[in-house]
Formats: C-alpha cells, sequence, structure tokens
C-alpha cells in the first residue's frame, strides 16, 4: 500500500517485526525480594524449600488419628493435648485426640482434623473441651495441609519472563528467596514537538496554543511498564532544538527515545531529517494502521531505538501500545502478548489495506455472551472515547467490511497476558 505522498507503508506485521528484530536485551541484576515488585525476572526460579513446611490444621477444631478410616458420626473422644500456631510439632502417638488452631502443626501420629462446628462438646469447662461427639463423620486428610502441598523444593516458582506483582512477591517471600534475577531497568526518554504546544498555563490561553497531553500520557504509560525516563521535554518545530535533547538523550543513556509529532509529509515535519542528520539509520516510515499511519522508527548511532509517534492524542496512543510496547516487552525478555478472539457487536467498515484499531469496550450480558463493541468517536484527536473504553480492537487488514459477530483480535486496553 502507499502513502499519501506515494511512497510505500510497511504493513503492521511487517512493522513489529524489524522492530522487534532491533531488541537487545538488557543486563541482569540481583536483588532483594522487596526491591523485585514491577520488574521483570531474568531466569527460571525454582523453590528453595517446601510450602508449607510441616503438616498443619486448615481449621480450628479438633485433630484425631482416623487409621485410614471414616470415623462415623457419634464417635467418643477424648482431648489429650493442644496444639496451638507457633509451637514446634508435637507427637501424638495413634491414640487421643488434639485441640487445634488454624494453621499449628498438625502433631504427628494424627491425619485429619474437625472442625469446632462438627463436634458437640461432652465435657471441659473453662472454655477447654475435654471430650467431644463427632456430628459428622471425619474422614483421612480432611482439613490437612500436608508439607509441600503448595510447592515442592525445587519445583518452579516463576519463569524468565515473567513480571513480579503482589502476588509474585507473596511466593518468593512465603518460600524464603533471598535474591531474584531480574532484567535491568530499561531506560527512556520523551520529546513532545509542536509550536503549538503551551509550556504554561498563562501560555495555553493565548490563541493557537494547546496543552501538551501527549507528554504525562507518555511518561505515564512508561512508568506503567518499569520504564526509568531518564529526561523529557517539549519543543517547537525547531530541529536544533529538537536535537539538543536527542543528545541529552543519549548523554542519559536512554536506551530508547520516544517523541511525538512531525514525522508525517508535511512542511514542518522534520523528525525524519533530523535523525538522518543525526546519524541514524531509518527502520520504518509509516506503517498501514489507522491512527498511527506516520509511525518512524530509526535506530539511533549508538544503538538504540528511536520511535517517532504522531501527534494526535489517539495515534500517540495506539502507536505506542502497538509498537513501543512490545518493544519494551522484547527487551525486557517477556513473553509477546496474545490477544483475546471476541466476536464484534455491530457491523465495521473501514478502507481496506489499514489494520484500524479500535477503542472499544468488552462487554458480557446473557444474550451474547462475552463479546466486543467499537466506540463512537474514532478520530485521532479525541480523548473523551479512551476513557471510556477497556481494550482496543484490532480489525482486519484486508477487509472493508466486517459484520456482527464476526471474531477480532482484542487487546488490554494497557496490558494483557491472559
Amino acid at each position: 500500500m502507499l502513502d499519501s505522498v506515494g511512497a510505500p507503508m510497511m504493513s503492521y506485521r511487517q512493522a513489529s517485526r524489524r522492530i522487534l528484530r532491533h531488541a537487545q536485551s538488557l543486563d541482569v541484576e540481583w536483588v532483594a525480594p522487596a526491591a523485585s515488585l514491577g520488574r521483570t525476572v531474568a531466569a527460571p526460579l525454582p523453590s528453595p524449600t517446601c510450602h508449607p513446611r510441616f503438616a498443619s490444621s486448615a481449621m480450628d477444631g479438633f485433630a484425631l488419628a482416623t487409621h485410614g478410616k471414616e470415623i462415623p458420626p457419634g464417635t467418643l473422644l477424648r482431648v489429650v493435648g493442644r496444639a496451638r500456631c507457633g509451637d514446634e510439632p508435637s507427637v501424638a502417638g495413634e491414640e487421643g485426640t488434639w485441640e487445634i488452631n488454624t494453621g499449628a502443626p498438625l502433631p504427628r501420629g494424627l491425619d485429619a482434623v474437625v472442625p469446632w462446628e462438627e463436634v458437640e462438646i461432652v465435657e471441659g469447662g473453662g472454655g477447654l473441651a475435654t471430650r467431644i461427639r463427632l456430628t459428622v463423620s471425619a474422614r483421612p486428610e480432611r482439613h490437612v495441609r500436608r508439607e509441600g502441598d503448595d510447592f515442592r523444593a525445587g519445583a518452579p516458582i516463576l519463569a524468565a519472563g515473567d513480571r513480579v506483582g503482589p502476588a509474585q512477591l507473596m511466593a518468593i517471600t512465603a518460600l524464603g528467596v533471598e535474591r531474584v534475577a531480574v532484567v535491568r531497568v530499561p531506560r527512556a526518554s520523551v520529546i513532545c514537538t509542536g509550536s503549538e504546544l503551551a509550556r504554561s498555563s498563562a501560555e495555553a490561553a493565548l490563541p493557537g496554543r494547546i496543552r501538551n497531553s501527549s507528554l504525562p500520557y507518555l511518561e505515564g504509560a512508561l512508568a506503567s511498564l518499569g520504564v526509568e525516563i531518564v529526561s523529557s521535554g517539549t519543543v517547537a518545530d525547531d530541529p536544533r532544538c529538537f536535537t539538543e535533547l536527542l543528545k541529552h538523550a543519549i548523554d542519559e543513556q536512554a536506551d530508547f527515545v520516544v517523541s511525538t509529532g512531525a514525522v508525517s509529509k508535511g512542511s514542518t515535519d522534520f523528525v525524519p531529517e533530523a535523525l538522518h542528520s543525526f546519524g541514524a539509520r531509518t527502520l520504518l516510515h509509516g506503517v498501514s494502521v489507522r491512527p498511527g499511519k506516520p509511525l518512524f522508527v530509526a535506530q539511533l548511532p549508538g544503538g538504540g531505538i528511536f520511535f517517532g509517534l504522531p501527534g494526535n492524542p489517539a495515534a500517540t496512543a495506539v502507536a505506542f501500545r502497538f509498537f513501543v510496547h512490545p518493544y519494551i516487552r522484547a527487551v525486557l525478555g517477556r513473553r509477546a502478548e496474545t490477544p483475546m478472539w471476541l466476536p464484534l457487536v455491530g457491523e465495521e467498515r473501514k478502507r481496506a489495506g489499514l489494520r484500524y484499531i479500535q477503542r472499544a469496550r468488552v462487554e458480557s450480558d446473557s444474550g451474547l455472551g462475552v463479546h466486543v463493541r467499537v466506540l463512537p468517536g474514532q478520530e485521532a484527536f479525541r480523548i473523551s472515547s479512551l476513557l471510556k473504553a477497556n481494550a482496543w480492537a484490532a480489525l482486519p487488514e484486508e477487509a472493508e467490511h466486517i459484520s456482527s459477530g464476526t471474531r477480532v483480535e482484542v487487546y488490554g486496553l494497557q496490558e494483557c497476558d491472559l
């Protein structure tokens, strides 16, 4: 397909493959578990021990020995001991019943727990039971957490490419992991271009000026992916000032640079020429995606990647989500996202040869099941529809008409690892 001035554009798949071929792995660091939150695991992490480390009760009640057989209701049992949380495991032998707390070590020789709600206190006083009667049957292994039921020693906890979230941190802490191999935090610079972008509230009130909403958007999106922003700035349509910020980004050892604006074919779209003069090598300019078609990507002299995103808000969001975001996942060693395929509600018409990436909502109801609906207001300047969306629906490149019920690719608005 050709762009507006006759130059060939890359397909979405071609552009993605070309960008990812230039994703270089980052160094590995060893950190304490508390410092691993939000980081990407660099190597498989096996469990150093088993979990639970000892057999324990899953209920407050009474531990007893069943000898592998069900004990019927009505059976009378004598309480001979008590096991509490924090106690060392006791030896109970095979006779007698022990009062036990949730999480307390199961006395050796006992193999089942009956909750308080399933017994009748026959003898006792002062809050202590000395003789009980079962009101339901007691079965072997019931309400017992066995050693290693959750993790066996040496079993995998996390794989290379996993991201450490609260649940992962819970697991590695419970298992006594002391150090975690993680990928170094990637470093990025953000440059927004445009003489119309205001630098202050007073400037924003002037005719023809607009607030720079792309800068906080990109800073927030990068931070949510665990990227360190080493520099950011806004420049007018001035190649010299732009180049100064680019040099500063390299001085700050940015692994990649993301810019907005000045990448199309207009008279003020100076970024591609400025990158060429800077010594960068163009990887692609123009991709068959809407919005986001003018995307410009180059390799910087030091090996880092430059992403020139279109300036309109929705085009910035699409280009970041579908080209910068996968690149970040790749340099971190994370697995590529797998889209959901959901039926489309309502028909859509589009221009053939362009992959339309639409702001959408994933919904569910009893009649239609889980489906995706393209939202109104898809113009590239609109922000309001982005607030209403919870997903992106990617309409196939080759199609002109997509009928209702057709399954289409669906991605999370920010990230989805289903």
